[in-house]
């Protein structure tokens, strides 16, 4: 069963006039003190023979379901899918009247029949608002007609955004267009994220920091990052996905100069940016990455898609093969998911945004024969509630000859190995339902790159400490997390994989008692510098030695042993400033190899996967060198 917390049903707003020709749209029961709305999608524009719900019992709590449907004669029959725990699993809908369905729905045990009326013939309202830069157009409709790269069969028409997404069963309002000026007639900037934030503030009617059916698309001339032609800016804060830019400079400086049509060519680009950006805020992922973001349903990557979702240029044939077929319109699993998906999932302001979205064109070759990935060591990325996630990288040679790496990756040199490191990687974590968190470490380094020559299927591999950084914890409360890195190489970035993994709850209270101690920056930073003597983090480590004492069969136990063991090994400087002064720890060697022992072969494997490969080995030789 999904609970979704949040008002009832802001969205519908119940149609003066209907169409009565289709049986699509928005439905509420009839004669009950709960709140229900169906949402019947059978006819109109592409339908797609599913019917969801959602059902109130109160001001917070919500169930939300969806079926398949089959015509049998004059009914339609569904099994709802499994996943969502409805008590139902069975229903078949029939049309008594016009703009009445009749549902009966079935259990193993028992069916029940609910009668609805129809208030919408579509499924949810949105508003968009238009501005525009001075010096730019705005680009809101594109005739179809006018470039030859189109599917035979297309209608010819002046396709507006509203068309779009009045197709995609919205009923749509468009705000008015306001222009963006600038003092004593200047050009205006080439603008950055946090800028176009600030103006969409200033200028957007309808801001504020809530969730609402709103968006405000602002055309401009160009982002400061040249190669991008749109993005949805709007991620960084507690209410996301309500803002999107165009850029048409950007879109200008790709057109084809020996495409005969070029006009309309540029035309035809910023009215697709346009609707992907507005795609972008109803939480719509590109149709290449659709396997992580929101958990509403299994979806498949597929990057040659012909949505207003995909690149153009990222198919095969690009631009030119991809609208020879392409009918301006999103995919089926598209369409399902802003019609049919819970309302927080869906609404500008709820779910918060996961990932990468702007829409850019790539200024740089790619690097096939490089191969990046991350992972963990432990079964099957299921860690334990307050034990630390230390993340594995391997950047691999795929090609059949050696490859030399000159300044293009941060090596660092432990006896003699190679170990990737993390300075030129970006890690994006992300918990399901949270907000994105970027990856920064604790310390930066000026160095001195070195070139190596990588042999034919050799790896590179490397380690962070990925749980914690400077802004905090990033992975500590139980749930579902997705961990992305690039790694930045002179002339460009390799992305890894997707990982993903999950946090179990906690065992007892004990354990959400020391949680609130444990994930402090204070901890987060020993981990991270493999221990510290700092008589400012004296209190952390007094945490640990807690964790030690108290956790001794939980995962957390091997880390904290780690942390506290190997400042031992050295002596080391501290500076007291109480008194001004620098002053020395001394080393307790026999100490450190015992306590290292303790938490590196008690357990063998199970220290191994927690630890991680790369440290678990790098631990070892400090114990082996110790030991000399």
């Amino acid at each position: 069963m999904i609970y979704v917390p949040g008002s009832t049903y802001s969205n519908v707003s119940k149609s003066t006039t209907i169409n009565t020709t289709m049986k699509s749209g928005t439905y509420e029961i009839i004669d009950t003190n709960q709140t229900e709305i169906i949402r019947l999608d059978i006819d109109g524009f592409f339908p797609l023979n599913k019917v969801s719900g959602t059902i109130s019992d109160g001001i917070t709590t919500r169930v939300h379901w969806i079926a398949d449907l089959i015509k049998r004669g004059d009914i339609y029959e569904g099994e709802v899918e499994p996943r969502w725990n409805f008590k139902y699993h069975l229903l078949e809908i029939s049309f008594p009247q016009t703009d009445i369905i009749d549902i009966r729905f079935k259990s193993h045990l028992f069916q029940i029949i609910k009668k609805y009326r129809r208030i919408s013939d579509t499924f949810r309202s949105v508003e968009f608002e238009f501005d525009h830069e001075e010096g730019t157009v705005p680009i809101t409709e594109f005739d179809t007609s006018t470039h030859s790269d189109r599917p035979f069969h297309l209608k010819n028409e002046i396709l507006t955004i509203r068309d779009v997404y009045e197709r995609a069963g919205y009923s749509v309002k468009i705000s008015n267009n306001d222009l963006v000026k600038f003092p004593e007639g200047g050009k205006g900037p080439t603008w950055n994220n946090t800028e176009l934030h600030d103006v969409m503030q200033d200028y957007w009617s309808r801001y504020k920091l809530e969730p609402q059916w709103a968006v405000w698309l602002f055309f401009a001339k160009k982002h400061k990052d040249s190669g991008l032609k749109g993005i949805m800016f709007d991620s960084d804060d507690s209410i996301q996905r309500q803002g999107a830019a165009v850029f048409s400079e950007s879109i200008k400086n790709v057109k084809p100069p020996t495409d005969g049509e070029a006009d309309a060519w540029e035309r035809r680009l910023n009215f697709f940016v346009a609707v992907h950006e507005i795609g972008h805020a109803f939480n719509l992922e590109h149709s290449w990455n659709k396997d992580g973001g929101n958990p509403w349903r299994e979806l498949i990557n597929n990057s040659e898609a012909r949505s207003f979702m995909n690149y153009p240029w990222k198919v095969n044939g690009r631009y030119e093969k991809f609208f020879k077929s392409f009918e301006y319109r999103f995919l089926d699993s598209e369409l399902a998911f802003i019609r049919h998906a819970p309302e927080e999932y869906v609404r500008m302001g709820g779910m918060a945004w996961y990932d990468n979205h702007g829409f850019s064109v790539p200024e740089k070759g790619h690097k096939p024969d490089l191969g990046f990935r991350i992972f963990t060591d432990q079964v099957d990325n299921e860690f334990e509630f307050l034990e630390p996630v230390m993340l594995e990288m391997e950047l691999k040679n795929v090609s059949n000859r050696p490859m030399v790496l000159a300044d293009q990756v941060s090596l660092e040199k432990v006896d003699g190995e190679h170990i990737l490191s993390c300075r030129n990687v970006t890690t994006i974590v992300k918990r399901i339902g949270g907000h994105v968190k970027q990856y920064q470490n604790y310390y930066h380094e000026c160095y001195e790159a070195e070139s190596i020559v990588m042999e034919p299927n050799t790896s590179l591999r490397g380690s962070v400490f990925v749980a914690a950084s400077k802004q905090g914890w990033l992975i500590s409360d139980p749930g579902d997390y997705i961990i992305q890195s690039a790694i930045h190489l002179e002339d460009d970035d390799i992305l890894s994989n997707k990982l993903f993994l999950r946090v179990l709850p906690p065992n007892n209270h004990d354990e959400e008692l020391i949680a609130q101690d444990f994930f402090s920056n204070d901890i987060g930073r020993i981990m991270a510098f493999d221990g510290s003597r700092s008589e400012h983090l004296s209190g952390g480590n007094g945490i640990l030695e807690y964790v030690v004492d108290k956790f001794r069969t939980l995962r957390v136990n091997h880390h904290a042993k780690v942390a506290l063991a190997m400042p031992k090994r050295t002596e080391s400087n501290y500076i007291n400033f109480d008194k001004r002064q620098v002053k020395k720890n001394c080393s307790h060697v026999e100490d450190a190899v015992k306590e290292l022992n303790d938490a590196l072969t008690a357990d063998r494997d199970k220290a191994r996967r927690t630890l991680g490969s790369t440290d678990y080995k790098y631990y070892c030789e400090v114990i082996a060198d110790l030991t000399k």
